[in-house]
């Protein structure tokens, strides 16, 4: 990932959903040691632009990515 908030972003973060141990280049955008659903967060708020790092969510953001979450989770599971 480069500091600049795209698709490919959020397709290393799709691929790396629920992993633990990771970092920067697989979607872990708050260097938490782990893909979850704040990094998915912090990308859609950021989308588009360069990459903020200390960004508070939106209400609507939060609903969008309730709802993309779900879509990740019922991928994972076929």
């Amino acid at each position: 990932m480069n500091k600049n908030v795209n698709f490919n972003d959020f397709v290393r973060l799709s691929n790396n959903f629920g992993n633990t141990g990771t970092g920067w280049n697989q979607g872990n955008g708050n260097t938490d040691n782990a893909t979850n659903f704040n990094d998915f967060v912090r990308l859609s708020n950021n989308f588009g632009k360069t990459f903020a790092s200390n960004s508070v969510p939106e209400p609507a953001s939060i609903a969008l990515a309730a709802i993309g979450t779900l879509v990740l989770t019922t991928r994972r599971k076929k």
